[in-house]
């Protein structure tokens, strides 16, 4: 097998693999054959001998455990850890391009760079469903580096240390996608510039304080829109083997950082409560999308007992910002929701969303219009 092993060591390093990965996911062979039947004919017998070393391990088998268990093919063929005098070295000495990815530590780790030179790839929704492509994802990211696969490897309770390592990076998805300190930094700032009980009516430059209750108020929506999105990515644990392995209690955890979406409407409408003022919002998206393309939320302020208006606000934001990130398909922009609800339209822009921001705030059912149009959508257009 030229710089990296010989024959005899690729079928010790696939026995190895697959026996590892049927542990991780806490399967017989005789499971395994049964679970893997829709996606292709592959016998018993066929794994049998995969799990004793007899047999090489076929692009057939390969292609239909990916899809199965969200294991990437090289996982299946790569040895996890190395020993020290592995010809390694030599492999990657001809491609200068990725000499220097190898960590200087290389020798005294055992890990395997070769795992970290592929790199994880987008797990494919289509394999099970939108409901378990966070668990899929979380398998793929696992199963492609280097540092689990060498953990994994040196483990006698591969299961234990799988689940563990697919907790860490669920959660690990989760702080990397969406930041809690947005809104409790947009909030102590209104707080510390407006005072609880100061008396707002009589400011003169009310635009201002829309303006900082406007970048409040766009925290607390994108929170609300992350949560629906983390709940479509997680919702189906129990219909295939992947997204089993999103256990309630690692889901509950990965979940709770931004899990203060009622506590935060609770927040916001004690402090509109006491600004004696009526806050109408409005959010707009152009009628066509362009380069310069940006959502805005308008707010207007009136004196709660004369009617008298005080001031406005008027704030760009860029609702696909809030996804920028690796996710399961494309999410549809605002415009292209708003088309296809068939959304009134005022002046060339979509009128997303009208009314006064105590009513957004109380709304408890996100499904209701109020807060509806912010919720995600996937772009599945391109599906298989």
């Amino acid at each position: 097998m030229g710089h990296y092993f010989d024959k005899t060591a690729t079928r010790s390093a696939v026995m190895h693999n697959f026996n590892s990965i049927r542990k991780m996911f806490g399967l017989s062979v005789r499971q395994l054959t049964e679970l893997i039947q829709p996606i292709a004919n592959i016998p018993y017998s066929r794994f049998r001998r995969l799990v004793a070393g007899e047999r090489d391990i076929t692009p057939e088998e390969l292609a239909a455990l990916h899809e199965l268990l969200g294991v990437p093919p090289t996982t299946f063929l790569y040895p996890w850890s190395l020993q020290p005098h592995t010809k390694i070295q030599d492999f990657f000495s001809h491609n200068p391009k990725v000499q220097p990815s190898i960590p200087s530590n290389f020798y005294r780790t055992g890990e395997n760079p070769i795992f970290d030179y592929f790199g994880p790839s987008l797990y494919p929704y289509q394999y099970t469903n939108l409901g378990s492509w966070l668990a899929g994802q979380t398998i793929s990211e696992i199963t492609s580096k280097s540092a689990s696969l060498y953990l994994l490897s040196r483990s006698d309770s591969p299961r234990d240390v799988f689940l563990q390592l697919f907790q860490e990076a669920s959660c690990a998805y989760v702080k990397q996608t969406f930041s809690q300190d947005d809104f409790d930094s947009a909030f102590h700032s209104l707080e510390e510039t407006y005072p609880l009980n100061s008396s707002i009516t009589h400011l003169s430059n009310v635009d201002n304080f829309l303006n900082k209750l406007g970048q409040v108020l766009l925290c607390y929506l994108h929170q609300i829109a992350y949560l629906s999105y983390y709940t479509q990515i997680t919702s189906d644990r129990e219909s295939n083997i992947v997204g089993r392995q999103m256990t309630e209690e690692t889901r509950s955890l990965a979940e709770h950082p931004v899990q203060h979406s009622d506590q935060h409407s609770v927040q916001l409408l004690n402090y509109i409560e006491h600004t004696d003022l009526t806050i109408e919002s409005r959010i707009t998206t152009p009628y066509k999308i362009n380069q310069n393309h940006a959502e805005h939320l308008i707010l207007k302020a009136t004196d709660h007992k004369t009617g008298q208006l005080l001031g406005k606000a008027d704030i760009p934001f860029e609702y696909a910002s809030w996804f920028d990130f690796i996710a399961p398909t494309r999410i549809k922009t605002l415009c292209e929701i708003a088309q296809n609800s068939k959304t009134d339209i005022q002046n060339g822009e979509y009128i997303i969303s009208a009314g006064e921001v105590r009513d957004l705030l109380f709304t408890k059912n996100y499904e209701q219009p109020q807060l509806k149009f912010i919720l995600p959508e996937f772009d599945t257009s391109l599906a298989g």
